[in-house]
C-alpha cells in the first residue's frame, strides 16, 4: 500500500505531452505541405479560418478534459487513476449512444 503514491505534477505533464505531440503534427505537416500536395495540408491548406473555427473549440474542450482528467493524479493513487482512466471509452460509447443517438453496433462494443 505505500507504494502507491500521488504524481506531483499532472497538469504540467499534460500540457507537455500535448504540446510534444501538437508540435511533432504541425512539423510533419508542414513537411508534407512542401513537399507534396500543397491542398492536401491542414495548416496551410485552403480555408484555414474555417477549420481552425470548427477545430479548435474541441480542441480546447479536449485539451481541458485531458487537463482535469490528469488533475485526478494528483487526488487519488496512480493505481485508482488507472483503473478510472480505463472507463472512458465505455463513458464516451454510452454518451454516443444516449445523447447523438448513434448506432453502436456489435464490433464497436465489442472493441470497447
Amino acid at each position: 500500500a505505500g507504494c502507491l503514491r500521488k504524481y506531483p505534477y499532472p497538469v504540467a505533464t499534460a500540457f507537455l505531452q500535448l504540446a510534444l505531440v501538437s508540435l511533432v503534427l504541425a512539423l510533419f505537416n508542414t513537411v508534407g505541405h512542401f513537399c507534396c500536395d500543397r491542398n492536401q495540408s491542414w495548416i496551410f491548406g485552403p480555408h484555414f479560418r474555417y477549420k481552425l473555427r470548427h477545430v479548435a473549440p474541441v480542441g480546447i474542450l479536449f485539451g481541458l478534459k485531458y487537463g482535469v482528467t490528469n488533475w485526478g493524479l494528483q487526488l487519488v493513487p496512480v493505481g485508482i487513476h488507472l483503473l478510472l482512466q480505463s472507463t472512458d471509452v465505455i463513458w464516451t460509447i454510452l454518451l454516443a449512444a444516449f445523447a447523438n443517438e448513434e448506432d453502436i453496433g456489435l464490433i464497436e462494443g465489442v472493441a470497447a
